[in-house]
């Protein structure tokens, strides 16, 4: 009788081990959690892609969203089901545009542009990494794509005024973003969306650099560092 009790206290003290073990690993992850992790975590804590990136006011039928980095065309889809706004889809992917086209097909208001914006018009390879394909990595699989400068883009598109300017292009839109400040486009953009990534040389350096020239003219909404943040044109603020 007291060694089968034994053998149950034995039992018992294991499993108390494997819980602290258990706790001791979680209690260790958010010890040791990187900066853009815990920026992440507080980006869904906050339901960031259902609320931060929808929810802007203003925007009518007659409004322009630029959607630079279309991917698949989720975003531009939601923004749509909120706003019934225009779009511009910029996706230089073949085969991405190709499935945004067919998932819009019916749809009049949202036009896509099968190249990339950036500071010049160029030929350019892109790695072909589904939505983290980039400019500025290496990968086995490539593609050839074409880039136009945003400023021409903007005149030949007669564009005038945007709502929302949305980018997430993987790296490149340090590029992009200074050829923007660098013009007279920036205070055309009643809001800048913008995913940082900090896998190039310098990120943090470059990204304080844009958005000080950036708080001349856009005040900024809300920023998760490197995951998304918001920069709206003060004159729309008043």
């Amino acid at each position: 009788m007291l060694t089968k009790y034994l053998w149950r206290v034995r039992l018992t003290f294991r499993q108390a081990l494997r819980l602290i073990a258990v706790i001791a690993m979680k209690l260790g992850d958010k010890v040791y959690q990187s900066d853009l992790e815990k920026n992440v975590a507080l980006w869904n804590q906050d339901r960031g892609n259902e609320t931060h990136r929808l929810q802007y006011e203003g925007i009518s039928r007659d409004s322009l969203v630029l959607d630079v980095g279309g991917y698949k065309g989720q975003w531009a889809s939601d923004i749509y089901a909120m706003h019934r706004c225009r779009i511009y889809i910029i996706e230089p992917v073949e085969q991405f545009a190709e499935i945004i086209k067919k998932r819009f097909t019916h749809n009049l208001d949202i036009s896509v542009f099968v190249t990339a914006l950036s500071d010049e018009n160029r030929i350019g390879m892109i790695s072909m990494e589904q939505n983290a394909s980039s400019l500025l990595k290496k990968a086995n699989e490539c593609a050839q794509i074409d880039i136009v400068d945003v400023v021409d883009f903007f005149k030949e598109n007669n564009i005038e005024s945007v709502a929302i300017m949305k980018i997430n292009i993987e790296g490149a839109e340090y590029q992009l973003l200074e050829r923007i400040l660098n013009s007279e486009l920036v205070e055309k953009i009643q809001n800048l969306q913008i995913q940082f990534h900090d896998f190039i040389p310098n990120a943090e350096e470059k990204k304080k650099l844009i958005q000080k020239k950036l708080s001349h003219t856009h005040v900024c909404t809300y920023e998760y560092p490197f995951v998304w943040e918001n920069w709206s044109l003060k004159s729309t603020l008043r």
